[in-house]
């Protein structure tokens, strides 16, 4: 899950306890959360389209993206396709090169949009649910900022995992 979905799923805990805030607030958040999070992947698709010049050009991608990463993420689209765009918006290490490998293998534009738009959509709706509902149990309301805590954490200790298994590295 990335931090939009972690702000979705804390805002609608605090709309569940919020006697001022209206529902159409939490759909206008989620609806700018799938404009920004589209408009991340589609800017990645782009680049992606001339990844073999960035690589060749710029050392900091190939840091960034390890041929290893690059080769998987080919194998990963070639095998499943769409589908496979549509589960790595879930999965931490694939959500970051899927977007730059489709493009960069030329999957059509179309349907890397309408998978993105679908699995994004469908992963910020789940959020604001789940995070609306669990605000309104009253053990959640008495440790919201525990909780919280917790789910920043979960959600990001895969990007923590990988940027130490990349430090120890370099050494």
């Amino acid at each position: 899950m990335s931090v939009l979905s972690a702000a979705v799923f804390s805002f609608g805990t605090i709309l569940a306890n919020s006697h001022t805030l209206k529902m159409s607030y939490l759909v206008c958040f989620v609806l700018l959360c799938l404009l920004l999070s589209v408009l991340g992947d589609s800017i990645d698709y782009m680049l992606g389209k001339y990844a073999t010049k960035l690589m060749s050009k710029f050392a900091w991608f190939q840091r960034t993206f390890p041929t290893e990463q690059l080769v998987k993420g080919h194998h990963w689209i070639k095998k499943y396709g769409g589908s496979a765009i549509f589960i790595s918006r879930y999965l931490p290490g694939l959500r970051t090169v899927t977007s730059y490998v489709a493009g960069g293998m030329e999957f059509p534009y179309l349907g890397f949009f309408i998978c993105n738009v679908v699995a994004n959509g469908l992963m910020l709706i789940l959020c604001a649910t789940i995070g609306y509902f669990l605000g309104t149990i009253p053990f959640v309301k008495a440790h919201y900022i525990l909780i919280i805590s917790c789910v920043i954490v979960v959600m990001a200790f895969p990007t923590l995992v990988i940027s130490f298994k990349k430090i120890k590295n370099n050494k």
